[in-house]
């Protein structure tokens, strides 16, 4: 299959709520500004934090989607998520433009447990996924010049739901294609 194929990417989330989406927007948009940087930042549609991707495909498969759905229901039920982010920086390779994102301080322990129980259970069934080591960050906008890092005020919040996200490649949308509910009250704390 060649790269132009696929239309789909797909990959678990967890996804900030209503109040801190418009915080996010805020300080994306606000960095923006101060940085001088064209475009717009992918926005409330699309900001979350990747757990696993999975791959990038020629279209949905049922099969694949049922078996994404069995190692996500493996792993639960799991206490809610905390998250906090309190640094901007660049990712990925030296260049001239690249993802600006925001990283955390924090260990994020409990995150960083369910991420691994959650790439294992994906690669037990027999399906693709990233190999890197996980690191937690959302992304503000896809390709700016590159940030020195810099600390920022603490942004977080706690994460109430698994989701499985397919992106239709190309396309700037993100769609949610099922959820699962993590235990609320019973956050973990790092």
């Amino acid at each position: 299959m060649s790269h132009a194929d696929r239309t789909d990417r797909l990959f678990f989330a967890l996804l900030p709520p209503a109040e801190v989406l418009a915080d996010l927007d805020e300080l994306a948009l606000g960095l923006g500004r101060e940085h001088g940087w064209s475009g717009a930042p992918l926005g409330p549609a699309r900001y979350h934090v990747t757990l696993f991707f999975v791959g990038d495909f020629a279209g949905l498969s049922d099969a694949r989607l049922a078996a994404l759905a069995a190692a996500a229901e493996s792993v639960l039920p799991a206490p809610a998520l905390p998250l906090s982010f309190d640094r901007l920086a660049s990712l990925g390779p030296p260049g001239a433009r690249r993802p600006a994102v925001l990283l955390s301080s924090d260990v994020l322990a409990a995150a960083r447990e369910f991420q691994q129980r959650l790439a294992a259970a994906v690669k037990q069934r027999g399906l693709p996924g990233e190999e890197r080591p996980w690191l937690p960050h959302l992304t503000l906008y896809r390709a700016v010049p590159e940030v020195v890092e810099q600390a920022l005020p603490p942004l977080g919040w706690t994460a109430t739901e698994l989701v499985l996200q397919r992106s239709l490649i190309g396309r700037g949308r993100h769609e949610t294609l099922a959820r699962w509910p993590l235990l609320q009250g019973e956050a973990s704390h790092d």
